[in-house]
């Protein structure tokens, strides 16, 4: 009887296994799609932004020309700083406060006097920013500055000058000034190289209006040519310090 049942195990086994393995095979296992999200933007910080300006100056150079000085050259490099903060109501947004300035000098020596000529721009804008993480560490930031920028004109011609010549008429110097508003859409990318520091680059472009020009802060000055104003394309770089986890 045992040698039977030994006889009947070896018999069946190996149809009994492969008609297991038949069914292993039928058994199907769902693939588990887990998608591994990315970190939300949050930056915390300040610090220094070098921005060049490519702004068309023929009208500048113009009168540069007409005084008897050498041209004013583009681009125009104006630096400064910047503060942000992310808004905890809104995913991903920031906001910022932002100032720059930057100024270019023509001037000539003539017969012991000094004639010359200062170009100024100044940016002041508040900033708003949203941020998209591409992977760790790496975010670009669309966005948009709003404020109001001012450039300044001070032809001059003097020589030695003493204190007491404010009392009289013995120099010629005047600072002609132009305020606007302007819209900036732009779009900046970020590394944070530490949670404690990050650095950037960017591109922009400054749209002016609303121009009010002055002479010595007094008097209207009219037929400005429309091209001076504080346009052109921008690029800009900066090093921050603060807290970036993204």
């Amino acid at each position: 009887m045992k040698k039977f049942f030994v006889i009947l195990f070896l018999f069946f086994f190996p149809f009994f296994f492969v008609l297991t393995q038949d069914n292993l095979d039928n058994v199907q296992f769902e693939e588990s799609n887990v998608q591994i999200e990315k970190p939300p933007y949050f930056g915390l910080g300040g610090g220094y932004v070098g921005n060049f300006l490519f702004i068309k100056l023929d009208e500048i150079n113009n009168l540069c020309k007409s005084i008897g000085i050498d041209e004013i050259k583009s681009p125009m490099f104006i630096s400064g700083a910047q503060g942000f903060t992310a808004i905890g109501l809104v995913p991903n947004l920031r906001v910022g406060f932002s100032g720059y300035s930057g100024i270019k000098k023509s001037e000539k020596q003539e017969n012991f006097n000094t004639k010359g000529m200062k170009f100024e721009i100044e940016f002041t804008s508040f900033a708003i920013d949203y941020g998209i993480v591409l992977f760790k560490s790496f975010a670009i930031l669309p966005g948009v500055n709003f404020g109001w920028s001012k450039i300044t004109l001070n032809k001059y011609l003097i020589n030695k000058f003493d204190w007491n010549d404010l009392k009289s008429n013995n120099y010629s110097s005047n600072i002609v000034e132009g305020k606007f508003w302007f819209v900036q859409p732009g779009v900046n990318v970020e590394f944070a190289a530490t949670p404690f520091l990050m650095l950037r680059l960017g591109v922009a472009y400054p749209f002016p209006f609303g121009a009010e020009w002055k002479l010595n802060d007094v008097v209207e000055v009219t037929s400005v040519p429309n091209e001076i104003k504080p346009q052109g394309f921008v690029l800009n770089f900066g090093i921050f310090v603060g807290l970036f986890n993204y």
